[in-house]
């Protein structure tokens, strides 16, 4: 899939409900395990292969509302250009798997956001700003982030849940920092076994 994006002055906090206007549709949207397996083997213990990925989604459809878009290679590349580094290897397999979509736990709606908005993120400088990769915000204005440097002390890849007060010029500050688990995959596990991930 060929994305165009524009940069824009986007507060933080928001989301599209809509995939953008001009994006054209990923005709990998079933990409067979096999091929993700092999372009996405686990650069961490912790990571989750995508075939891992597919069995929890495939057991616990519940966990998430995929969206009907996956990111593909050339995508991925783009947001990690982006972002001058790589994404863990479980934030890569579920951005293949879905991009965008809703994520659900016992108690709260979580909205992953869309490559379109990860870029986006990005270029405005959020992860410098919170020392962390955003993904996903919650039904009650929670960022949910990995973790890359350490900011928080849970060890690098932890999943957080952010939140942010407004300081001056639209500059988020973080409140509060919750750890919710040590990777994107075990943060998957948590709501698959039916925990409040938030």
């Amino acid at each position: 899939m060929t994305t165009s994006v524009e940069k824009t002055t986007t507060a933080v906090s928001s989301l599209p409900n809509e995939r953008p206007a001009g994006v054209s549709d990923n005709p990998n949207l079933s990409v067979p395990s096999a091929q993700l397996r092999d372009a996405l083997a686990p650069a961490v213990p912790s990571a989750r292969p995508p075939a891992v990925l597919e069995d929890l989604f495939h057991q616990h459809p519940h966990i998430l509302d995929p969206s009907d878009f996956a990111c593909d290679e050339d995508d991925l590349a783009i947001l990690e250009d982006a972002l001058g580094c790589e994404l863990p290897e479980d934030l890569r397999a579920l951005l293949m798997y879905s991009d965008g979509g809703q994520l659900r736990s016992p108690l709260k709606m979580m909205q992953l956001a869309p490559i379109e908005q990860l870029v986006i993120w990005a270029e405005q400088g959020v992860q410098e700003q919170f020392g962390s990769i955003p993904f996903a915000t919650d039904d009650t204005g929670g960022l949910l982030v990995v973790d890359t440097t350490d900011e928080y002390g849970g060890g690098e890849g932890a999943v957080y849940r952010l939140e942010r007060r407004l300081r001056g010029a639209r500059r988020a500050q973080v409140h509060s920092a919750t750890r919710l688990a040590e990777s994107v995959g075990q943060f998957l596990e948590h709501l698959a076994a039916g925990r409040d991930a938030c």
